[in-house]
Protein backbone atom coordinates (compact mmCIF):
# COMPACT_ATOMS: atom_id res chain seq x y z
CA UNK A 1 0.00 0.00 0.00
CA UNK A 2 1.14 2.97 -0.70
CA UNK A 3 1.45 6.19 1.68
CA UNK A 4 2.43 8.72 -0.71
CA UNK A 5 -1.00 10.90 -0.61
CA UNK A 6 -0.53 11.44 -4.64
CA UNK A 7 -1.08 7.47 -5.45
CA UNK A 8 1.63 5.86 -7.17
CA UNK A 9 3.00 8.25 -9.93
CA UNK A 10 3.51 12.00 -9.91
CA UNK A 11 5.75 14.37 -11.78
CA UNK A 12 6.68 17.83 -9.63
CA UNK A 13 7.48 20.66 -12.35
CA UNK A 14 9.62 23.87 -10.98
CA UNK A 15 7.78 27.15 -12.77
CA UNK A 16 11.18 28.71 -13.27
CA UNK A 17 11.59 25.50 -15.57
CA UNK A 18 8.67 25.41 -17.21
CA UNK A 19 9.24 29.65 -17.65
CA UNK A 20 12.61 28.51 -19.14
CA UNK A 21 10.97 25.79 -21.70
CA UNK A 22 8.20 28.06 -22.78
CA UNK A 23 10.88 31.06 -23.39
CA UNK A 24 13.27 28.17 -25.34
CA UNK A 25 10.24 27.21 -27.51
CA UNK A 26 9.07 30.52 -28.19
CA UNK A 27 12.30 31.73 -28.94
CA UNK A 28 12.99 28.60 -31.33
CA UNK A 29 9.74 29.14 -33.09
CA UNK A 30 10.82 33.21 -33.49
CA UNK A 31 8.85 36.55 -33.66
CA UNK A 32 6.01 36.79 -35.16
CA UNK A 33 4.71 32.92 -33.79
CA UNK A 34 2.52 32.43 -31.34
CA UNK A 35 2.63 30.19 -29.06
CA UNK A 36 -0.37 28.32 -27.23
CA UNK A 37 0.63 26.00 -24.23
CA UNK A 38 -1.63 23.35 -23.78
CA UNK A 39 -4.07 23.07 -20.56
CA UNK A 40 -6.69 20.39 -20.84
CA UNK A 41 -6.75 17.90 -18.21
CA UNK A 42 -5.58 20.27 -15.46
CA UNK A 43 -2.52 21.28 -17.33
CA UNK A 44 -1.71 17.68 -18.10
CA UNK A 45 -2.24 17.40 -14.06
CA UNK A 46 0.32 20.29 -13.19
CA UNK A 47 -2.31 21.85 -12.04
CA UNK A 48 -4.20 24.93 -14.49
CA UNK A 49 -3.64 27.96 -11.72
CA UNK A 50 -0.04 27.14 -11.57
CA UNK A 51 0.21 26.61 -14.89
CA UNK A 52 -1.76 30.32 -15.91
CA UNK A 53 0.64 31.83 -12.93
CA UNK A 54 3.38 30.81 -14.58
CA UNK A 55 3.34 30.96 -18.23
CA UNK A 56 0.27 33.93 -18.32
CA UNK A 57 3.30 36.44 -17.74
CA UNK A 58 6.06 35.33 -20.28
CA UNK A 59 3.52 36.48 -23.45
CA UNK A 60 1.64 33.53 -24.40
CA UNK A 61 -0.82 34.01 -27.58
CA UNK A 62 -3.26 31.99 -25.67
CA UNK A 63 -4.05 28.50 -24.09
CA UNK A 64 -5.43 25.59 -25.09
CA UNK A 65 -8.20 23.47 -23.61
CA UNK A 66 -10.03 20.07 -25.20
CA UNK A 67 -13.82 20.83 -23.82
CA UNK A 68 -15.74 23.97 -23.35
CA UNK A 69 -16.21 23.07 -19.61
CA UNK A 70 -12.75 23.41 -19.53
CA UNK A 71 -12.31 27.02 -21.34
CA UNK A 72 -15.26 27.95 -19.07
CA UNK A 73 -13.30 27.01 -15.90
Amino acid sequence: MSTNPRGRAWVHVRPDALRRNFRRIADTVGVGTGVLPMLKADAYGLGVLEALACLGPEGVWGFGVATIDEGMA
